[in-house]
């Protein structure tokens, strides 16, 4: 079901340009500009959990949301915090979520840069809930991901990102395969970034 619900939203949204052309292409138009932006993806997390976490809950898979607001620093690099929610990872692991500061590095593809593949990487904080008290430890997550540009101004796409803990206990990590949008903010006039 999931993989049918990310195959259509990824049709709509290559086909989507044709139906929200709004005038922006042209060649001397950047869609690498410094900008901010600001995103928000479904999750799909995947459990894997460490030998000191599976004694105390089981494992199970859960859905959620992720939250982000960057800086686009230029052509290939972004700056970013996410904070990203899951509803549970199996019975005794309840609300964990991950607030990271990340890193995007962009590898701008296509006519205008419409297809812009990018690998990220960040570290923050992990706050699991485990049988009802919160233990806050470091994290990082690490993957890749697509942006497509529909717009100047709007993005979409899918990403696949492994998500882990630091320390032992509680020993976290899991798989999340994401399907979001961001709005990109107008470029000053004259800012071509890095």
């Amino acid at each position: 079901m999931l993989a049918r619900t990310l195959a259509a939203l990824s049709l709509a949204a290559f086909l989507a340009p044709v139906a929200l052309a709004d005038g922006h292409d042209s060649l001397d138009e950047s869609w690498t500009n410094a900008t901010g932006y600001l995103g928000a993806a479904g999750v799909a997390g995947i459990s894997e959990l460490g030998a000191s976490l599976e004694r105390d809950v089981d494992s199970g898979d859960s859905g959620g949301i992720s939250l982000r607001a960057g800086y686009r620093m230029g052509r290939n690099v972004s700056i970013e915090a996410e904070a990203e929610w899951l509803r549970a990872l199996g019975s005794g692991l309840k609300n964990p979520y991950f607030i990271t500061l990340n890193f995007r590095f962009y590898y701008p593809l296509g006519e205008y840069d419409r297809i812009q593949p990018y690998a990220i990487a960040g570290i923050g904080v992990s706050v699991p809930n485990v049988n009802g008290k919160n233990e806050v430890t470091g994290g990082y997550r690490a993957g890749v991901g697509v942006d497509y540009y529909l717009t100047p101004n709007w993005s979409t796409g899918p990403s696949v990102q492994w998500v882990a803990t630091t320390s032992g206990d509680p020993a976290l990590s899991y798989v999340a395969i994401k399907f979001g949008i961001e709005y990109h903010f107008d470029a000053p006039d004259g800012s071509e970034g890095l």
